[in-house]
């Protein structure tokens, strides 16, 4: 878990220095966008709490007009570090209440075999779909366009 401290955060081997505006990991500076840094910020200041996609954009980029892809680009830098799927998590939690990819994969393997098969034929849509679109694809009587 991680701790807060007088001057920022600690968890596992990484350490965020708030007035110096640092990660660091055993100790050293690593190397990080100042976004990235912002947006991770905002998801340690808000460890277990729920935000959205538009939460995260209106805390980062306060004020400013950006594209989605920007949130997604700095979610992958920090993917990129193990910062949101760190493995060893709490030792004292279950394994499926440590990282993200396991809370997803133990949902997953909750789901009976009709269920999956929904789930994954769902899966095609990004970004949200119809009632319409989604009966479309669950029935197989769905065909795609191309040019739309």
């Amino acid at each position: 878990m991680k701790k807060e401290k007088k001057t920022g955060f600690s968890f596992e081997e990484f350490e965020i220095d708030i007035n110096r505006r640092l990660l660091l990991k055993e100790g050293e500076a690593v190397n990080l966008n100042p976004k990235a840094f912002d947006l991770l910020l905002t998801l340690v200041k808000n460890h277990g709490k729920l935000l959205s996609k538009d939460e995260l954009l209106n805390t980062v980029w306060e004020n400013q007009f950006v594209e989605e892809n920007n949130l997604t680009v700095h979610i992958t830098a920090l993917n990129s570090l193990k910062l949101l799927t760190h493995s060893s998590g709490a030792k004292n939690l279950p394994s499926r209440q440590r990282t993200m990819r396991e809370t997803i994969q133990w949902s997953y393997d909750l789901l009976d075999a009709n269920e999956k098969v929904l789930l994954r034929r769902l899966a095609i849509f990004v970004g949200g779909f119809s009632i319409e679109a989604a009966e479309a694809v669950v029935s197989g009587q769905w065909s795609v366009v191309s040019g739309q």
